[in-house]
């Protein structure tokens, strides 16, 4: 199953590198994967992603290659949100914010705030005093100058807004 056999297009080379796996109806890949998990394989000289190969033979994209404008349909996304699956009728089309959208929602991304954010304005010992100010009726002005941060910051947190 390596090698192309003489004789073999490539579009049944490719179809023969993967196996319907009955339980779920997913035909997945079982060769080479990416650092991500996906399924990939060398098309016309460069690496590209099986599912997108797959979308491309069964006519869903117009290329092998992901659109370069994020706007643009044309990026191959899981229904079945199996990384290695290359089952055509398991794949559907979108735009880069699908994507990332279908990602948070299927629960393989998540959305960093408060804290876990990497461009959070506080530390945790600043959260804690701004809450215990705030539950003795502090002054939000007063406590955002106290520590040195913009008001709008103790506001979201007063409000719920952020840091939940």
């Amino acid at each position: 199953m390596g090698r192309r056999r003489s004789g073999q297009s490539f579009e049944e080379y490719f179809w023969s590198r993967s196996e319907v796996v009955p339980e779920t109806g997913c035909r997945e890949w079982k060769h080479k994967t990416s650092h991500g998990g996906y399924a990939t394989i060398r098309f016309q000289g460069k690496s590209v992603l099986a599912h997108r190969l797959a979308a491309y033979y069964y006519g869903l994209v117009d290329s092998p290659r992901a659109p370069a404008n994020k706007k643009e349909k044309g990026f191959v996304l899981h229904k079945c949100d199996n990384k290695k699956c290359v089952n055509p009728e398991h794949l559907f089309i979108g735009n880069y914010s699908d994507n990332q959208a279908d990602a948070y929602t299927k629960g393989r991304r998540k959305q960093l705030c408060g804290l876990e954010h990497p461009k959070s304005q506080l530390t945790f010992e600043q959260l804690e005093i701004i809450r215990l100010a705030l539950k003795l009726k502090i002054n939000q002005l007063k406590i955002a100058q106290f520590l040195h941060v913009p008001h709008t910051v103790v506001n979201r947190i007063a409000t719920g807004k952020t840091y939940k």
